[in-house]
């Protein structure tokens, strides 16, 4: 393990962190004692036919302070079939726990309502062994909890709780789609493999994808096998399931940004890099951006009653799919970044260009083969001009479409046609979109954009 000559520094920077971001001794002890007492009466509740489990961060003493989640894992034996199990949790929960209780669905679905302040998670899952095959992904959920619960010691649980600080910070904690980070789960086996966050961190500064870890030895080195089978930037091999790479949702960027905030850290520890650095645009700055460069706002309505982790690729999609027709009209995207707040989704594009020059070049027939040539000639005969280029035949003609404004426009009649997600396609047919004085007007009225904006034009590194 390289030597730091900052360990003290980092060990003084975690320690003022974690007292920050961890839950008092009280804190804690009222949510556990609450947690347990919710298990207790749905437990009796269930009886014999389910066995629940008290999981989740707060749980194993790794939650942020704040965060006031408790999660409930009841656990069916595995003759039962989905459908059961689920009918099962939502009568008897709404039966013994008077909340407002919502339906949100993952895999199959899950309860969530608030009780004293605390937001519970109620989910129906089957009950299985290490290694053994799943029936929905959240079957490995109780074994992960009754793992760490025995692998983590109290350093570690505070050094979890401080790299979930770091990650926060800098936008990459959570799995789900529209982060494609470190998910809570992840940062606990991370600190357990390194053994300590100073560990991690001086390892993370030298990583270089593809990174396996594979804690429990499952694969015994067989690390080429793994790699050809995940495909992803850090493989996390799970202490569970042998076959799951724990590490999946992390994308390439949030890899890499997690390198970069290790060396950061160990070269200048300081509790300023756990603290989220909003960045902000005063107007004139706004005013400059947007008369320097060119940019496109499409606004539209945010689909209701559909989870971000299905919106999400469907947004992505959507721009990359206009960037591909922009592109058939000679129109390059310089930038592009989709985004949603609560009611809009929204793809930013940033051109080298909005309008393009009115003449385009159709290029012909080489001029030896003759009857193409004619054919090319006879198609062509309204052209501004007929060259002889390179030893082929070239058409001068009005360009079909000069602004990029007009191409959206177009594809916002057809949407399907030119690949728009299919929640998408009538909120992108009643779309707006902004440019210039207008999109500076939008920004002005809308904090939500205008912060977005500012993300967007904000440095990483």
């Amino acid at each position: 393990m390289a030597k730091n000559s900052n360990d003290a520094a980092l060990e003084n920077v975690f320690s003022a962190v974690a007292k920050k971001v961890s839950p008092t001794p009280i804190e804690a002890k009222t949510e556990k004692a609450f947690a347990q007492s919710i298990r207790s009466k749905l437990q009796a509740a269930f009886g014999n036919s389910a066995q629940l489990f008290f999981v989740g961060s707060t749980a194993r003493d790794t939650g942020i302070r704040g965060d006031r989640d408790i999660d409930i894992f009841v656990a069916f034996p595995k003759g039962k079939s989905r459908d059961e199990i689920v009918a099962k949790t939502i009568s008897t929960v709404k039966k013994t726990l008077k909340a407002n209780w919502e339906m949100h669905y993952a895999e199959h679905p899950y309860l969530q309502g608030r009780i004293d302040g605390y937001k519970l998670e109620i989910v129906p899952c089957f009950r299985i062994q290490m290694n053994e095959g799943i029936i929905s992904a959240v079957d490995r959920t109780p074994l992960h909890a009754l793992y760490l619960q025995k692998k983590l010691t109290e350093r570690q649980k505070r050094d979890v709780r401080v790299l979930k600080a770091l990650l926060k910070a800098h936008g990459i904690y959570g799995a789900e789609l529209e982060i494609e980070g470190f998910s809570g789960l992840v940062c606990e086996y991370l600190v357990l493999n390194y053994r300590s966050l100073a560990n991690l961190l001086k390892e993370a500064s030298s990583w270089k994808p593809p990174m396996v870890l594979d804690i429990e030895n499952y694969h015994e080195g067989k690390y080429d096998l793994l790699i050809k089978k995940y495909q992803t930037p850090l493989i996390i091999i799970d202490f569970i399931d042998k076959n799951r790479n724990a590490a999946a949702a992390i994308s390439l960027h949030s890899f890499s940004k997690f390198i970069q905030i290790s060396r950061q850290v160990l070269q200048k520890p300081s509790s300023s890099w756990f603290e989220r650095k909003i960045p902000k645009i005063n107007l004139p700055k706004l005013h400059s951006e947007l008369e320097s460069r060119n940019f496109l706002l499409l606004k539209m309505a945010k689909p209701k009653g559909i989870i971000s982790d299905v919106l999400v690729p469907q947004l992505r999609r959507s721009a990359m799919s206009i960037e591909k027709q922009l592109k058939l009209f000679d129109f390059d995207v310089f930038n592009s970044f989709s985004f949603s707040d609560e009611k809009y989704s929204c793809i930013l594009l940033e051109l080298p260009f909005l309008e393009n020059y009115p003449l385009e070049k159709i290029q012909g027939p080489p001029i030896f083969m003759e009857k193409d040539l004619q054919k090319f000639l006879s198609k062509h005969k309204n052209s501004k001009r007929l060259l002889i280029e390179n030893g082929k035949a070239v058409s001068e003609q009005p360009r079909r479409e000069k602004s990029a404004v007009s191409i959206i426009q177009k594809i916002r009649k057809s949407p399907q046609k030119s690949g728009i997600g299919s929640n998408y396609l009538l909120p992108f047919k009643n779309s707006s979109i902004f440019s210039g004085q207008a999109l500076l007007a939008a920004l002005k009225k809308n904090p939500s954009f205008k912060a977005k904006f500012a993300e967007f034009l904000s440095s990483e590194l």
